[in-house]
């Protein structure tokens, strides 16, 4: 039987953690083994998870000094036993059935990582302002009730995905570069990852029927974490594309401009024309936000590139110092 390990990781959580944890506990798929890494906790979480290791041999925690979402995803991939890695959120909750249905999927040898569908929980409760529209923000997925292969460039979340664990380490695991890092909201390590992996010909996977719940938690029900997010987004995407040359960056970043405040009325328009749709207009600020943040990443990488700072294309390196 093909063995698994679930890996959580995680930072003063505790109370969003534990219900993860009970769910995991409840998993039907025998003998699966449950690491938590904690990524520098300062809340009463690792006096927590010391009780909670004790319980049963099969949990494990384990500790990453250095803050850094990829860089706690790393200390998991590395310690886990099982061949099949199963990465979830601190604020997902997994149906019974979850890791049975992602462990299946590697019956097919061709399967080097998978991903199910992401349906979004409101436990303070979901604002009238926050519209379907912001869902995608806070990592909500489906793609439908079909199973099927993900294509470029949709690819699985990090909330919700497994990987075979030779095949990640094969590729150099999760991008230290990229990841959020205690406050920033840089994020996209797992894209990193299933480029790598699509380039050695493996097969992603859709899992319809491994879907998680995703608890929003009242910190990011605010309009202005939201921007932050589209901010970083646009970060990351720059931070992933590398350096561009001379022409190619100058005519990406005009457009770049463009798309962040298309035209003198453009924002103002938009806002005025989505009044009746909940969160339309922040969903736009959102995406104008990337745009503009993507140009301003992209301008100081070139500039450190051309006074003679080593700048590192997304992919190209795993260790480097974030």
């Amino acid at each position: 039987m093909t063995s698994a390990t679930a890996v959580v990781c995680t930072r003063n959580r505790w109370p969003l953690l534990e219900a993860c944890l009970a769910s995991l506990a409840e998993q039907m798929l025998d003998a699966l083994e449950v690491i938590v890494v904690d990524n520098g906790s300062t809340d009463q979480t690792p006096q927590n998870l010391e009780r909670w290791r004790h319980v049963s041999p099969r949990r494990h925690v384990l500790t990453e000094p250095i803050a850094g979402l990829s860089r706690a995803r790393n200390r998991g991939l590395e310690a886990a036993r099982g061949e099949i890695v199963l990465f979830l959120d601190d604020d997902a909750l997994p149906p019974v059935t979850w890791a049975n249905r992602h462990v299946a999927a590697y019956e097919d040898e061709t399967i080097v990582a998978a991903g199910g569908p992401i349906t979004l929980t409101f436990p303070a409760g979901r604002p009238a302002w926050a519209g379907p529209c912001l869902d995608h923000w806070w990592s909500a997925l489906n793609h439908g009730d079909a199973l099927h292969a993900f294509r470029r460039p949709n690819s699985p979340y990090g909330a919700n995905m497994s990987i075979r664990r030779c095949s990640a380490l094969a590729v150099g695991g999760f991008n230290i570069r990229l990841g959020r890092v205690r406050g920033s909201l840089i994020s996209s390590e797992e894209a990193d990852l299933f480029d790598r992996l699509w380039n050695t010909g493996g097969v992603i996977r859709y899992l319809p029927e491994a879907p998680i719940f995703h608890q929003v938690s009242e910190d990011r029900l605010r309009r202005l974490w939201l921007l932050r997010r589209g901010w970083a987004q646009g970060r990351t995407n720059a931070r992933r594309e590398g350096v561009l040359a001379g022409p190619e960056f100058r005519k990406r970043f005009v457009e770049e401009i463009r798309l962040a405040f298309g035209g003198p009325v453009g924002p103002w328009r938009t806002m005025i024309e989505s009044r009746h749709e909940p969160g339309a207009a922040l969903n736009d600020l959102c995406r104008r936000a990337g745009h503009f943040a993507w140009s301003c990443e992209h301008a100081w990488q070139r500039t450190r590139a051309l006074t003679g700072h080593r700048f590192v294309r997304g992919s190209d390196s795993q260790r480097e110092s974030a």
